[in-house]
Parts: structure tokens; C-alpha cells; sequence
């Protein structure tokens, strides 16, 4: 229970050196930072229900094919997400 605060700690950083801009600059800290626009495009709304599809095997007629998960957070290290 504790890593899931961890994980929203986490993605509440991550969108505010996103998203918020500078009141007297009117640039995001991580454009001041590394001196480029980033990309937010891959942001999605926390807590929603997604569905993963599963690829590596192979399924029997009444076999599901996907399973099922909640967005918890981002990477830290690439562009993914911690379902």
C-alpha cells in the first residue's frame, strides 16, 4: 500500500516540472533545466482502468486476452507506464 503513495509522490513531481510555467520566465522547469519544450503527450489521467493486451502466448477459445490494471504512475527512466 505504501509503494502506491511512493508511485503518486512521484508523478505529481514528474507533472509539475512539466507542466507548471515560471510566473516571470513563462517556461517550465524542465525547459530552464535542459533548455527544450517537453513532451507531454503521453500524460493520461491516474487511477482509470486500463487493459494490457497479452501477446506472448497463445489462448484457448474462452481464454482472455488481455489483462486488466490501474495507471499508478510514469518511469522515471523511459516514456512508459506503471500499471
Amino acid at each position: 500500500m505504501m509503494y502506491f503513495w511512493v508511485e503518486t509522490i512521484n508523478t505529481a513531481c514528474l507533472a509539475s516540472n512539466r507542466l507548471y510555467c515560471h510566473w516571470l520566465l513563462k517556461k517550465t522547469p524542465y525547459e530552464l533545466l535542459i533548455g527544450i519544450k517537453s513532451n507531454i503527450a503521453y500524460f493520461r489521467v491516474l487511477g482509470f482502468k486500463y487493459y494490457i493486451l497479452n501477446k506472448s502466448t497463445r489462448w484457448g477459445k474462452f481464454e482472455k486476452k488481455c489483462d486488466e490494471g490501474f495507471l499508478l504512475g510514469y518511469s522515471s527512466t523511459c516514456k512508459a507506464y506503471n500499471i
